[in-house]
């Protein structure tokens, strides 16, 4: 058997990206998502997946966080 993991990048880096991530799950597209915990929407973002307990969360690593992306 073969499995396709689709997991949304960026999760919590602005308002657009998090909420994106969030309809895509809401959608079935992506089962996943990588949580920036030091940017902007972070909070936001931890609030959004309480409401979705099927969201897998991993952190997404940052090695220069002076980085604005």
């Amino acid at each position: 058997m073969k499995w396709l993991i689709v997991t949304g990048d960026d999760f919590g880096l602005h308002r657009g990206v998090t909420r994106g991530i969030i309809q895509a799950h809401r959608d079935g597209i992506l089962t996943s998502a990588s949580l920036m915990v030091n940017r902007p929407a972070c909070q936001d973002a931890v609030a959004l997946a309480r409401e979705c307990p099927a969201l897998s969360l991993g952190l997404h690593l940052e090695l220069d966080p002076d980085d604005t992306g």
